[in-house]
């Protein structure tokens, strides 16, 4: 029987012949240290590589480099914010310019099964989005993997916390100082920011010196929100509601409709995403927009100078602008 085999896969050897330039300006180019190289020197290796269709080996790089090249972004299976997309596709780009290879894998309940397909991949690093515990994002640095965020031993979100934060500033200046609650939704696993941003509202009513936010947990059907909130919202009026996610803060809306209250007079309500339903609405949900490009954007510059062990660096990116989009609510 005669063995067939399909075309031969191109190599460095085979860019830097075609373009004439040795394989070391080749690899120079394609790593990304290019700059110093003048734009015909790199037009011509990346015209080789087009007509080649040349894909660099990952095993090939992990041999010479000391380390691999794919970069595990682990994602919650539950609801993700409006327009996530954006960070992954903005965070895929930071990275791919750097020439690693981006992974994207749902994160399941099981921690120790996820530390196990994780510990198989044996990726250079890990993005998280709430997914891994704190120990099991130990046992992974543990081994020489890189996993951000890192916001030390208790792994909390820090932007969630700025997030909840900010939600509590910004009611006190626009409606004054209220009693405030801080509403999530009854179905809390479906949306993991939750405890981050409670602890943002707690941290900034503290700097307020306010009385904490009463922690509710609003289902998201109009007739049972409304039930759990009537004994809640019966006295003590007027009120400020910081909610997690739009969702939330328009079933919360919908709930005061249901009770007669007032919004914004009795009820302030602001959310955190902008949705497009949020505005559709009325009144108006007041909301945050995040910049979820921005989000991305930062986490890959983070992650970047965490893999080249610039500890400086590795939080310099900042949290993303939140934007107010204007509504009646609040």
């Amino acid at each position: 029987m005669t063995k067939t085999s399909g075309p031969k896969r191109a190599t460095s050897w085979d860019v830097a012949r075609l373009s004439g330039f040795s394989r070391s300006t080749v690899n120079e180019i394609l790593n990304g240290r290019g700059e110093r190289f003048p734009e015909a020197t790199r037009a011509r290796v990346h015209q080789a590589v087009d007509e080649l269709a040349y894909a660099p080996s990952p095993a090939g790089r992990g041999l010479v480099t000391g380390r691999g090249s794919t970069v595990v972004v682990l994602v919650p299976a539950g609801t993700l914010p409006p327009l996530f997309q954006d960070s992954i596709v903005e965070l895929q780009a930071v990275l791919s310019s750097r020439g690693f290879h981006v992974l994207v894998q749902f994160g399941i309940s099981d921690s120790d099964a996820i530390v196990t397909d994780l510990r198989m991949l044996a990726p250079v690093a890990i993005v998280n989005f709430n997914v891994l515990a704190p120990g099991a994002a130990e046992q992974l640095r543990r081994t020489g993997v890189v996993v951000v965020p890192d916001s030390g031993e208790s792994e909390l979100d820090e932007f969630d916390v700025h997030v909840g934060s900010m939600l509590v500033q910004t009611l006190v200046e626009r409606v004054g100082r209220r009693r405030l609650l801080f509403a999530r939704p009854a179905d809390a696993v479906d949306y993991p920011s939750g405890m981050g941003r409670f602890r943002g509202a707690l941290q900034a009513a503290a700097e307020l010196r306010l009385d904490p936010p009463t922690l509710v947990e609003v289902p998201l059907d109009v007739a049972t929100a409304a039930r759990i909130l009537e004994p809640v919202l019966s006295h003590d009026k007027p009120t400020s509601i910081a909610c997690q996610v739009d969702v939330v803060a328009l079933a919360v809306l919908a709930a005061c409709r249901e009770l007669g209250l007032e919004v914004p007079s009795e009820v302030a309500i602001m959310g955190v995403d902008a949705t497009p339903e949020s505005q559709l609405w009325s009144p108006r949900l007041t909301t945050f927009r995040i910049d979820q490009g921005e989000v991305g954007r930062g986490l890959g510059a983070n992650l970047i100078s965490a893999i080249d062990g610039d500890e400086a660096g590795a939080h310099a990116a900042g949290f993303p602008q939140l934007r107010v989009v204007e509504g009646d609510t609040a």
